[in-house]
């Protein structure tokens, strides 16, 4: 099957600071691929790239077999929502969803049908004579999304649109998106800052980091196999050690450390449980393992809060990282 996106190549330059490097990716219609990576790692300049609001240095961006890098914004049938809803306060949620089919060449009365239809998919239709200011902060990023989607188009770039509800909202209105961009089948890249959120929104999941994706593949291989020490830190639950190596926290085993026993493997450590973590699926808590410097998420269906503890496990589950990483 061939790839609906294709990204091949793609650079960009600016001065003498390369934020995006030789990336390449491919995507299938009505995909959705997440996007994580710390601050600066070119999450943001790649949607803006694909977009067409920089250019590009080298590289090409193809939608359905087409190549569009040099296309004007317009041309390329690609919409964005940004992290704010940025709905025009003056117009109505009716006024602002028929706002972008005024660059479309039907005839007036086929916008306010089509704008009306959208907002009765979503059970807003009664609201399309209030202002903004009127709706919820779930409402207005919907109408933000609904004024992207009546464009249809062919690749939907979603810049943390989430971030600024709080918690409860914030995840009801994520699974409602999902699965509003399921039934219209949506091609779809979204980008968080949220390890939550990527895990539950993305069919794929890329963790890019200096330009580059360090890792891209469906969520199991990134959880059990992380390719670097960066993807294992943003996304997996693993101990890292010397020499490339790791140990998935589902080979490790505990015990308490004033038990009488006797622990014979070298690949043992003293931890302090800090916390008890809550997960819909188990009991988990963080350990902090001080002579690693680091913390893991331990399952455990005992009560180890505050407890001391040793945490080991055998050299059969030894894993390396698949990547190396170069600094610049």
């Amino acid at each position: 099957m061939s790839a609906y996106i294709e990204v091949e190549g793609l650079s960009k330059v600016f001065e003498v600071k390369k934020v995006i490097d030789q990336l390449s990716f491919s995507m299938q219609k009505g995909e959705i691929l997440s996007i994580i990576g710390p601050s600066g790692s070119g999450k943001s300049t790649l949607l803006r790239i694909l977009l067409g609001l920089e250019d590009v240095t080298e590289g090409s961006i193809r939608v359905e077999g087409r190549e569009v890098s040099s296309d004007q914004i317009k041309e390329r049938d690609i919409g964005i929502v940004f992290q704010k809803p940025m709905l025009f306060p003056h117009m109505t949620v009716l006024e602002n969803v028929i706002y972008g089919l005024r660059m479309k060449q039907e005839a007036v009365d086929s916008h306010y049908t089509e704008a009306y239809k959208y907002l009765e998919k979503v059970e807003m239709e009664n609201y399309s004579k209030h202002y903004p200011n009127e709706l919820s902060g779930g409402q207005q990023h919907i109408i933000s999304l609904i004024r992207t989607l009546v464009l249809k188009p062919k690749l939907l770039l979603l810049d943390e649109p989430f971030n600024h509800l709080d918690p409860g909202l914030r995840a009801s209105t994520a699974k409602w998106v999902k699965q509003w961009l399921r039934s219209e089948g949506i091609t779809t890249i979204f980008v968080t800052h949220d390890v939550e959120e990527v895990r539950s929104f993305g069919d794929r999941i890329a963790l890019m980091n200096n330009g580059e994706f360090e890792q891209i593949g469906y969520p199991d291989a990134l959880y059990f196999n992380p390719a670097t020490p960066l993807v294992a830190s943003f996304y997996s639950n693993v101990l890292v050690l010397e020499d490339g190596l790791y140990l998935h926290v589902d080979s490790l085993k505990y015990e308490l450390l004033d038990a009488d026993n006797s622990i014979n493997t070298e690949l043992k450590w003293k931890a302090h449980v800090v916390r008890r973590l809550y997960h819909p699926a188990d009991q988990r808590y963080q350990v902090e393992i001080p002579s690693l410097n680091q913390k893991i998420e331990l399952p455990s269906n005992e009560n180890l809060l505050h407890k001391k503890i040793w945490i080991y496990s055998d050299s059969l589950h030894l894993q390396s990282f698949k990547k190396r990483v170069t600094k610049r």
